[in-house]
């Protein structure tokens, strides 16, 4: 299972690996039971790998790509690192 991760720097694409010891199985896992882990960095980092990281150019990009994606919409930038272009 593959993650995008939006953060103020840039989106990192995680891998989450091996579950054991998450209490998540992640065949069958919801959206809220993997947004709880987004509290404990360090159960992230046992169960995911970065697979993937684009920054943003700027704090306006930064600004851009966010809004985008709180409305549900994927700008060119979240496009190419997608495709492997960024």
């Amino acid at each position: 299972m593959y993650i995008l991760f939006e953060s103020a720097s840039g989106y990192a694409l995680l891998e989450a690996g091996e579950a054991s010891g998450s209490g998540i199985d992640f065949a069958t896992a919801r959206a809220d039971d993997i947004a709880s882990l987004a509290t404990d960095s360090a159960r992230v980092a046992q169960i995911t790998k970065v697979k993937a990281f684009a920054p943003f150019a700027s704090a306006e990009h930064a600004l851009e790509n966010a809004s985008a994606v709180s409305e549900g919409l994927a700008t060119d930038f979240l496009h190419a690192f997608f495709v492997g272009k960024s």
